[in-house]
C-alpha cells in the first residue's frame, strides 16, 4: 500500500536524512574550438517538455549518463549519494526503501510523498537497476500541477537511453569486498531501414554480504539480482513509437542490519526489558554478527511495460504514454534476531500499477506555449501478514508452551485507488525575452477502497478477533503553480515559483478493534514559496546556483504505534500536525583548468512543527511535540566532489574523490537524544583512480571509507534482541567496461 515501504503493525520505519543543495547539472565538460572546456548543456523534462536546465524556474539536478558512470551509481541508493537534498534509503530489504527531499518525507499514510518516474510513467517502487540511464532529474519541492498527487516534497525522472539507428554495444564486470559482484551486457542495433531500432542490457549482480550468523540459522545479507531491459523504437516523419519491457528478479538473506539490546516498548511489556544476546554482542561493539535460529530470505521482483507515442503536427504536438508495473515482495523467517527459535514472520505483497495519459504541447518556439492533459491511474495491492509467537516464546515468559502457535498478527489486506486529472500550463515569453510567466493547475479525483480481514489472537481470549474492515473514500484537489522568471542576460537568470502539492489519505484498520479510531485520515498538502538564481560565468566554465525556500505543510499524516490492554499493537494515522520548513541552498561547479572537474555546495534547513500536541511516543505516552524539529532532517549539509584527468597512453588516468556531510537528526517528533531516536553527524567519503579511453575503462574504487562503524538510520522494530542498527560497510573493488 505504501508505495516504498513496507507498513507492519509490528515494525516502526528507520530514516531519511540528505544534504542539501540547488538545483544543479552535474559536472560534464566539453572542449571548444579553442581548446577551452566548458559546461555542457543538458536538456531536461522537468516541466514535461525538453528545456535547458539553466532555463528552468525550478530547483532541479539533473546528472547525465556521463556523469552516473564516473561515480559508479548502481541504484536509486548511490544516485541519492550524489544529489542535494535528496536521500534515498533502505531498511535491508528489496522493496523496503524511503526517500525524502528538502527534509519532507513520509512521516505516516499509505502515500509517498515523492513520485517516481521511469520514461514518465509513475511507478509504485522504486527499487530498479540504473544501468544504461540517459539522465536522471531530481525537482525539489511541490509538482503537483504537472505530476499530480504525492508530490508534496518533490518528483524523480529517470529516463533510460532510447534505441538509435547504429549499432554500438557495452560491457562491463565489476568485483569488490564481501564476494560482491556485478556485470551488465548492453547491445543497440537498427533492426530495418525504416526507421526501427532495438536496444537491450541484462545485469547481474550478487554478493556473500557483510553480516555474519554465529547462530543456528546461517544467515546472511546475501543476495543474487538478475534484470533485464529491452526497448524499440519505431520512428516516422510525424510519428515516433517508444515500447519497453523491463524486469529485476531479486534474492536477499536476512536484514542488513545488527542488534542494540534496547528493547522496544511492546517487547518490554511481555516481559523482556533488555535484548536477548545470544553471543553476536550489541552495537556500537558489534557491527558485523548477528545471532538467529530459522533461515530467513526475502525476494524482489517487478515487471513493467512502457508505451510512449508522440505525434508531431508542426504548430502542436500529441503525447501519450501508458505503463503497467507488477511487483510481488515476499520475506519468510525468523523476526527476533536471535539463537532462539522465538517469532516467525510469512509475509507476502502483489500489487500492480497501471495508467495512461495525453497531453498536448505547443511545438513551436513562440512567445506563447501550452501543455493541456488528462491522465488516468489504478493500483493495487494484495497483502498476507503472519506473525507467530512459537512454543519457546511462551517457555521463555514461563508460560505453558502449548499456548503457541500464537498467532500475533494476521491479516490479509486488499487495498484498490482510481486517480482521475486533468490538467494545463501556459507560458508567455516578452518580445524582448527579458520576461517568462507560467501559470498552471491541476483537478484529481481519487478514489480507494480498502478491505482487511484481521484474525490475529487476542491475549484475553486466544481466539482471533475475525474483524473485518471494508471501506471506500475519495477525495479531490486542485494544485495551482505560478512562475515569473526575469533574463538579466543569457547567462544570468532570477525566478520565484509557488506551487502546491497533496499527498491523498488512506485508512486506519485499527478501527476494526477500536471503535475510537477513526476509519480514514485526509489529505496533507504543501504550499511552497521560492526565489532562485541560475548563473553561469567564465565563457560556462562555472556555473553558481541558488535558491532560498519556505514550505507550509498542513495536515500532516502522522503514523503512531501504540498497545491495547491485551499487548496487541496498533498504528493509528491522523492528520495531526502541521509545520513550517525553510532554507537556502547554494551550489557551485567549475573547471578551473583542463581535466578538472569541481562541485561544491551547502544547504541550511530550518523546520519545526507549528503545532503537534498530541504527538505519541514510542512508550505510547502523549506528548507536546509543537516546536520540535521534524523527524528524519539535518539542520546542515554540504557535499564536495572532485576529478582531475591527463593524458596517459592513448587515454586519460583520472583521480575522484566524493564527501558529503549532513548534521544530527532525529527519528521521532518527540526529539528524543538516545540511540535509536537519534543520529549524529555523518559523513561518507569515497575515492576512485583508473584510466579511460573510447573503449576501456578500469576503476579502482573506495566507498564508504571509514564509516562502517556508523548507524546509519535505526530500525525500531520489536525484534527480541532489541533495536537493529543499518550498518554501511566499507567497500573496496575494481571494475573494467569496454565499449564499441
Amino acid at each position: 500500500m505504501n508505495r516504498f515501504k513496507i507498513n507492519r503493525a509490528a515494525m516502526s520505519a528507520a530514516a531519511c536524512v540528505g544534504f542539501g543543495v540547488v538545483g544543479s547539472v552535474a559536472a560534464q565538460q566539453t572542449t571548444g574550438e579553442g581548446g577551452d572546456p566548458f559546461l555542457e548543456e543538458i536538456l531536461v523534462t522537468a516541466q514535461r517538455r525538453s528545456q535547458g536546465l539553466q532555463e528552468v524556474p525550478l530547483s532541479v539536478t539533473a546528472l547525465s549518463s556521463d556523469a552516473l558512470q564516473k561515480a559508479q551509481v548502481r541504484d536509486l541508493l548511490d544516485y541519492a549519494a550524489l544529489t542535494p537534498n535528496f536521500k534515498a534509503v533502505n531498511y535491508g530489504t528489496p522493496g523496503e526503501s524511503d526517500v525524502s527531499i528538502r527534509g519532507v518525507s513520509n512521516i505516516g499514510g499509505q502515500s509517498s510523498s515523492i513520485a517516481v518516474y521511469n520514461d514518465e510513467f509513475g511507478v509504485d517502487r522504486f527499487d530498479f537497476d540504473l544501468d544504461d540511464v540517459e539522465r536522471i532529474e531530481v525537482l525539489r519541492g511541490p509538482q503537483g500541477t504537472l505530476f499530480g498527487r504525492n508530490t508534496i516534497a518533490g518528483a524523480v525522472n529517470i529516463i533510460y537511453n532510447k534505441p538509435k539507428d547504429e549499432f554500438e554495444s557495452s560491457a562491463y564486470v565489476e568485483g569488490g569486498s564481501y564476494s560482491t559482484y556485478r556485470a551488465n551486457v548492453m547491445v543497440n542495433a537498427p533492426v530495418n531501414d525504416s526507421g526501427l531500432a532495438v536496444r537491450a542490457n541484462l545485469g547481474y549482480g550478487s554478493s556473500d554480504g557483510y553480516l555474519r550468523d554465529v547462530g543456528p540459522g546461517g544467515n546472511s545479507d546475501d543476495y543474487e539480482r538478475y534484470s533485464g531491459r529491452i526497448a524499440l523504437r519505431q520512428e516516422w516523419d510525424r510519428l515516433t513509437l517508444d515500447l519497453s519491457f523491463a524486469m529485476s528478479d531479486m534474492e536477499q538473506g536476512i536484514q542488513s542490519s545488527v542488534s542494540t539490546g534496547l528493547v522496544s516498548g511492546p517487547v518490554a511489556g511481555v516481559g523482556i526489558p533488555t535484548g536477548i544476546d545470544s553471543g553476536a554482542g550489541f552495537f556500537p561493539d558489534n557491527t558485523r554478527r548477528i545471532a538467529t535460529n530459522t533461515p530467513t530470505e526475502s525476494g524482489y521482483r517487478y515487471d513493467m511495460t512502457i508505451l510512449r507515442a508522440e505525434y508531431n503536427f508542426d504548430a502542436v504536438k500529441l503525447v501519450l504514454i501508458a505503463g503497467n508495473q507488477d511487483v510481488r515482495i515476499r520475506e519468510v523467517g525468523e523476526l527476533d534476531r536471535t539463537a532462539g527459535n522465538y517469532v516467525n514472520l510469512n509475509y507476502k505483497s502483489e500489487a500492480t500499477t497501471r495508467s495512461i495519459e495525453t497531453r498536448l504541447e505547443s511545438a513551436t518556439d513562440s512567445s506563447v506555449g501550452f501543455l493541456f492533459g488528462a491522465s488516468y491511474g489504478e493500483s493495487e495491492e494484495d497483502q498476507r501478514l503472519l506473525t507467530v509467537f512459537t512454543p519457546e516464546f511462551f517457555s521463555l515468559l514461563g508460560f505453558p508452551p502449548s499456548l503457541a502457535p500464537f498467532n500475533i498478527d494476521d491479516r490479509t489486506t486488499a487495498y484498490e485507488k482510481r486517480s482521475y486529472a486533468l490538467f494545463g500550463q501556459a507560458s508567455w515569453t516578452s518580445p524582448n525575452k527579458t520576461w517568462v510567466l507560467e501559470v498552471g493547475a491541476r483537478y484529481t479525483n481519487d478514489e480507494y477502497d480498502m478491505y482487511n480481514l484481521d484474525n490475529a489472537q487476542s491475549f484475553a481470549t486466544f481466539q482471533p478477533y475475525g474483524n473485518v474492515f471494508n471501506e471506500t473514500a475519495d477525495e479531490d484537489d486542485i494544485t495551482p503553480k505560478a512562475s515569473v522568471t526575469y533574463r538579466i542576460n543569457d547567462d544570468v537568470h532570477l525566478y520565484g515559483v509557488v506551487s502546491r502539492g497533496y499527498k491523498s489519505g488512506g485508512f486506519n484498520t485499527a478501527a476494526s478493534r477500536l471503535t475510537q479510531t477513526p476509519v480514514d485520515y485526509g489529505k496533507e498538502t504543501a504550499t511552497s514559496y521560492e526565489i532562485g538564481l541560475k548563473s553561469e560565468f567564465f565563457e560556462r566554465r562555472m556555473r553558481f546556483n541558488a535558491a532560498a525556500f519556505k514550505l507550509d505543510w498542513r495536515d500532516i499524516q502522522v503514523e503512531q504505534y501504540f498497545l491495547d490492554e491485551t499487548l496487541a499493537v496498533y498504528v493509528l494515522t491522523q492528520n495531526a500536525a502541521s509545520a513550517t520548513v525553510q532554507g537556502v541552498e547554494f551550489e557551485v561547479t567549475a573547471l578551473p583548468m583542463a581535466g578538472l572537474e569541481l562541485q561544491a555546495s551547502l544547504g541550511y534547513n530550518d523546520n519545526s512543527f507549528d503545532e503537534f500536541r498530541n504527538a505519541i511516543n514510542s512508550a505510547g505516552e502523549e506528548v507536546d511535540a509543537s516546536g520540535n524539529r521534524l523527524p528524519f532532517t539535518s539542520e546542515w549539509q554540504a557535499a564536495f566532489s572532485g576529478e582531475y584527468s591527463f593524458p596517459v597512453g592513448g587515454g586519460d588516468l583520472f583521480l575522484r574523490g566524493e564527501y558529503s556531510w549532513a548534521s544530527d537528526f532525529f527519528q521521532s517528533s518527540d526529539n528524543r537524544e538516545e540511540v535509536g531516536y537519534y543520529i549524529d553527524a555523518l559523513d561518507t567519503i569515497n575515492a576512485r583512480i583508473g584510466w579511460r579511453s573510447d573503449r576501456l575503462q578500469i576503476t579502482a574504487f573506495a566507498e564508504n571509507i571509514g564509516g562502517e562503524d556508523d548507524a546509519r538510520l535505526w530500525n525500531l522494530g520489536n525484534y527480541l534482541s532489541g533495536y537493529q542498527a543499518v550498518i554501511r560497510p566499507e567497500r573496496f573493488g575494481v571494475r573494467v567496461g569496454v565499449s564499441f
